[in-house]
């Protein structure tokens, strides 16, 4: 095991430990794989929170998940992605069998970063559409600019506020 120390937002092996180990840059690659795949499994996750999210918009703890969960997701990522660029820094990234293994590394986190970028514009359309719909039904005779505007604003809640307006 090799001392870490804190560097660029992520931890790094201190330079004596990097000498000793040659096998330093391909046992840092397969943790950031490792890491990866655990970042990407985790997305299933979140599409189960994004689901009860949807199902209950008045949920206000399956909101905190899901923002709580996409913070941890969007913290990793970017720690990964700061630990890559440490490897690519480092003198023996320029070696063919190293410089292979950092690409690896770098596609396999772009490739599921990019399904969390799917997944969350999914989940905004998703929203958008409940939020039409909603609308829609309240406000039957609405312009489809209206139905646009209130789609886009994040904080309305339509069959509450069409219920208090009404007189049932």
């Amino acid at each position: 095991m090799s001392q870490m120390a804190p560097q660029n937002g992520g931890y790094q092996s201190s330079p004596a430990a990097q000498q000793q180990d040659p096998q330093y840059m391909m046992n840092e690659c397969r943790t950031v794989t490792d890491e990866t795949n655990n970042l990407k499994a985790r997305l299933g996750d979140l599409r189960n929170a994004q689901t009860r999210s949807l199902s209950d918009p008045n949920n206000t703890a399956a909101k905190s998940q899901l923002e709580s969960m996409n913070a941890d997701i969007t913290t990793q990522y970017k720690s990964l992605m700061a630990r890559l660029k440490y490897l690519k820094s480092r003198p023996a990234a320029a070696s063919p069998m190293n410089r292979n293994q950092i690409g690896l590394a770098e596609r396999t986190l772009r490739d599921a970063w990019q399904d969390f970028q799917t997944l969350e514009a999914e989940y905004r359309r998703k929203i958008r559409e409940q939020i039409e719909r909603q609308y829609r039904i309240t406000r039957p005779d609405a312009t489809n600019e209206e139905v646009r505007q209130a789609s886009e604003d994040p904080n309305v809640q339509i069959f509450s506020q069409a219920l208090m307006s009404s007189n049932r």
